[in-house]
């Protein structure tokens, strides 16, 4: 273990590390008085372990965050669909963003920086992709998707194509890859025999996993639309993936961290 941090004030939903690993930001919730809560974001400075900021204006429960490759900024979002982009330096809301017609459930930036996609959904209304600028805070597109609810969004490093979940709990869940620019849906990948959970790209943009509620991941050559493999032995739901910087390892989270050869599969 490198270093164990103080137990925070508040109920943590959600964590996110800036790319030179010294500010930990933490999401959630605190008490408000009268039985009710209110969203809260912390910055914590990685080498003292101190609060460096608590950043106000957030109206409910933070359930996502994710810092820029740079890390002069980073986004979060709230259980009511509201999202929020900040700058690191000052701790102030850096472009105002607009409002999801759902409940928030995931967020990313293209890899230049530029662009934040994020992904709402709630039963029985349309889930809903929204991508944004991130040097105005403007939204350059919105997508609408009637089948079934959206637990996670990718988007592609090279920023072309946008990447979607969709199913509904207990059924089997599908992965949608979309145009970036026009919105268009370019292939639908079925093969999940439940709700898929999360996504990762691999940074040379060859591999696509998901990780589903039918506890299996599987591989997908993103180009071709195709699957490449499946990946069995996780002990429940697949919660968390993320590759390695040269895209060699995929990490996974069900019951236990597994380390999988990302470009084989196994």
């Amino acid at each position: 273990m490198l270093a164990a941090l103080p137990e925070p004030a508040l109920d943590v939903r959600s964590v996110a590390l800036s790319p030179d690993g010294t500010t930990l930001a933490l999401g959630g919730e605190e008490q408000a008085g009268e039985g009710k809560v209110r969203g809260v974001v912390q910055l914590i400075d990685v080498p003292t372990r101190a609060v460096r900021s608590t950043l106000p204006g957030h109206d409910s429960t933070v359930v996502g965050l994710a810092f820029s490759p740079d890390g002069k900024r980073f986004a979060s979002g709230e259980i009511d669909g509201s999202v929020k982009l900040w700058d690191l330096a000052t701790g102030q809301e850096a472009a105002p963003l607009g409002h999801h017609d759902g409940y928030f459930r995931s967020l990313a930036f293209s890899a230049d920086g530029r662009t934040l996609i994020t992904g709402a959904g709630r039963d029985g209304r349309p889930s809903e992709i929204k991508v944004w600028d991130v040097a105005t805070g403007a939204g350059r597109l919105t997508i609408t998707d009637d089948e079934g609810v959206l637990a996670a969004v990718a988007i592609t490093p090279d920023g072309k194509t946008l990447i979607s979940t969709s199913g509904q709990v207990k059924k089997s869940g599908k992965v949608k890859l979309w145009d970036a620019a026009t919105g268009k849906l370019r292939v639908s990948l079925e093969g999940h025999t439940g709700f898929v959970t999360c996504l990762a790209v691999s940074p040379d943009r060859q591999t696509l996993a998901s990780g589903g509620a039918d506890a299996t991941i599987r591989l997908w050559d993103p180009a071709a639309g195709q699957e490449r493999g499946v990946l069995r032995g996780q002990d429940g739901p697949v919660r968390a993936l993320a590759f390695d910087a040269d895209g060699k390892v995929l990490a996974s989270l069900d019951a236990a961290i597994r380390l999988w050869d990302g470009s084989r599969g196994r």
